[in-house]
């Protein structure tokens, strides 16, 4: 339901508006989690370790894998790969719309709420590259797109993890959960980068923290678009009270 104040403002207003983009993060993330669900069903078989495995594997089966068509196993995969593209497409729109409420998120500090945010909507933009890259397509170009898009990413996210961490309005919990996804992501990008840049095999381990993390991130980008998106209510009612009152 549309808040009160934005009945009957005019459609542009609705669309840039904080709620606007709440909402939009929210239907992002459900899209994602269906589309990636239907995805992992429709996955014929086949992991790094276990190119014959039949269907899906939790926790040793990357989400890019998701991607494969052929699977890894040799057998067809064009709706699952469909399915896995927008639901990654669909993760990149939440993403971006939290990034686009961290000037909000960081009201204190302006221009780092700014800076992040664009380097953040940026490497959205880079890690778009990913899902059009698949592996089984070319490794290298592939390696290329999560590198690209996941150093400026790690950057961008690291800065929000920072500011967060220092942030007396943020709750323990949600400052324990972000560091525990930090040091995680930058684990998993910098094992990735070892095996695609020195040809290494890789870990066993490594799918199942790429599913943990993921597991994280969903609910982490749902708690801290919400945060921001009640601090920008608060900022525009503290605005609306000064206009008032001049």
């Amino acid at each position: 339901m549309i808040p009160r104040h934005l009945r009957k403002a005019p459609l542009s207003l609705i669309l840039s508006s904080p709620w606007a983009r709440f909402q939009l993060t929210q239907s992002a993330l459900g899209a994602s989690l269906g589309f990636t669900a239907l995805a992992i069903w429709k996955y014929p078989g086949g992991t790094q370790w276990a190119p014959t495995a039949p269907g899906h594997d939790f926790w040793h089966n990357f989400l890019c894998d998701l991607l494969r068509n052929p699977s890894i196993s040799g057998a067809p995969n064009p709706q699952g790969a469909r399915f896995a593209l927008f639901g990654f497409f669909a993760l990149l729109l939440a993403l971006g719309s939290l990034y686009s409420l961290t000037p909000s998120l960081l009201a204190l500090r302006p221009r780092l709420g700014r800076q992040l945010s664009t380097l953040g909507i940026a490497s959205c933009v880079l890690l778009s590259a990913v899902p059009l890259t698949p592996s089984n397509h070319s490794a290298s170009l592939h390696a290329l797109a999560v590198l690209g898009g996941g150093v400026p990413a790690l950057l961008a996210f690291a800065g929000l993890i920072g500011a967060l961490a220092v942030d007396p309005g943020i709750s323990k919990t949600l400052r324990v959960h972000s560091l525990l996804l930090l040091v995680g992501t930058c684990v998993a990008l910098a094992e990735f980068a070892r095996e695609a840049l020195l040809h290494q095999p890789g870990l066993a381990w490594l799918p199942a923290l790429n599913r943990v993390l993921w597991l994280m991130l969903l609910p982490w980008i749902l708690l801290v678009t919400a945060t921001g998106y009640r601090r920008a209510v608060l900022l525009l009612a503290h605005r609306a009270k000064l206009r008032q009152r001049g």
